[in-house]
């Protein structure tokens, strides 16, 4: 009877010490595998969102440095030059046709970096401004063309009487021509000295600056915010963000302006997990490693009971008996060869008791055949020899008979020794 089935208790015991010994490196090293995925993928993601912050921050200040330029080429333009000194000598030289053309250029130059509402060059000692419309007094410009709240003027006042490199302020709301807008207001002054006499305000348009960032922009960040002095001047949202489940957690990076003092500040989705997730490949090597693993423990535990199986086969056809044999089923294999071993031992050593019977009592055949004289065959004389009765033809032999019962002291044995001597000195001839 062979018990290599699955239904065997040892069996089984073999089976799962193996799938233990075999799955717990491979869950662990599965487990490691997938912790090594994370770590990559979310490094992978950290080092996407901050190329896509460094590149947000580049395109904000490739517009910054565009707006810079503007200045230092204005800076170097002759009419500016003559303008802001404190005399009217150089008025004659502006007549219609140069103011016309010196008007045009700047409205184009404004025009073509398509973020701006509109810019203006202050003259604070003359308390004059330079725009595309014209050449007005401050006080006739910001109460008809650009109107701001007495805050934000006293602001604009205050700015342009320091120097300014590039100031970039909070945003401000204005009526440029009876019209609402938001504007973030830009300050460079054109001469490098404490109280410049030259200071060019640009005003960048909220709509204008919203849309280059919606173009240029990013699409991966869940939120952008640009700051100057702790004070918000640009915020976007991306469409959709609202709706991402509450428990995905985001992280920030921030990256400094290198042309200014803004602060550009990003928000992005920490996605990396269901990311790995949607590993299916990891999955997969996973699940078939465990088949694999599985496999393996049970050819391994095949391997290891066949043995066992092939010794219980040779014991199970010797078994005799019908309780010993529902006892393989019923037990486990090792009980039953240690049983089995039990009995053998048992037998073997009744085996011995009756090995020693039948020599007693063929020893007490030949003494009584000695006693008669039955001398017939070679068969006798090997079974004195074996007896270690050293007996050949030219021996005699003399028998003596011995009744204990007269006497009374069986242990005094030179009394035997004396009888036995008396028969040696009266032996016949064979």
């Amino acid at each position: 009877m062979r018990h290599g089935s699955f239904g065997s208790g040892t069996f089984r015991k073999i089976f799962l010490s193996y799938t233990a010994i075999l799955l717990i490196p491979i869950i662990v090293f599965s487990t490691l595998n997938v912790q090594r995925n994370i770590m990559e993928e979310r490094q992978r993601l950290h080092e996407k969102h901050t190329s896509d912050a460094n590149r947000i921050g580049a395109v904000v200040d490739n517009k910054l440095n565009e707006l810079k330029n503007l200045g230092k080429v204005l800076n170097g333009e002759l009419w500016v030059q003559k303008m802001m000194q404190n005399t009217n000598v150089y008025d004659g030289e502006f007549d219609l046709l140069k103011m016309l053309e010196i008007r045009r250029n700047f409205e184009n130059s404004i025009n073509s970096l398509n973020v701006l509402s509109f810019g203006m060059i202050i003259f604070p000692e003359k308390g004059r401004i330079f725009s595309s419309w014209g050449i007005y007094s401050e006080d006739n410009f910001f109460s008809d063309i650009a109107v701001f709240d007495d805050e934000t003027q006293k602001m604009i006042h205050n700015t342009i009487l320091e120097q300014q490199y590039f100031k970039v302020m909070p945003p401000a709301t204005m009526k440029l021509w009876g019209n609402s807008k938001r504007v973030i207001p830009i300050f460079q002054s054109l001469e490098v000295v404490n109280h410049p006499r030259a200071v060019l305000v640009l005003f960048i348009d909220s709509a204008y600056f919203s849309d280059y960032m919606r173009r240029f922009g990013s699409i991966e960040s869940k939120d952008i915010l640009i700051t100057t002095h702790g004070a918000p001047i640009y915020r976007q949202t991306r469409a959709g963000a609202d709706g991402e489940p509450e428990s995905l957690r985001s992280y920030e990076l921030f990256v400094p302006s290198k042309e200014s003092d803004l602060q550009y500040k990003m928000s992005y989705f920490d996605n990396s997990v269901i990311g790995i997730g949607n590993l299916f490949s990891s999955l997969l090597a996973i699940m078939i490693s465990v088949a694999i693993g599985a496999l393996s423990a049970f050819v391994l535990a095949k391997f290891t009971y066949r043995p066992l199986g092939a010794l219980l086969s040779k014991l199970s056809a010797a078994i005799r008996y019908d309780d010993d044999k529902s006892s393989l089923v019923s037990g486990s294999e090792y009980n039953y060869i240690e049983k089995s071993f039990d009995r053998l031992l048992h037998e073997n050593e009744k085996l011995q008791r009756s090995m020693q019977d039948y020599e007693n009592a063929a020893k007490s055949n030949l003494f009584l055949r000695l006693l008669k004289g039955y001398f017939t065959d070679d068969q006798q004389m090997n079974s004195l020899k074996k007896f270690g009765i050293g007996y050949t033809d030219e021996m005699h032999y003399s028998t003596l008979l011995i009744s204990f019962h007269a006497i009374r002291d069986v242990s005094d044995f030179d009394r035997i020794r004396k009888i036995e001597l008396m028969g040696l000195s009266n032996k016949s001839p064979k």
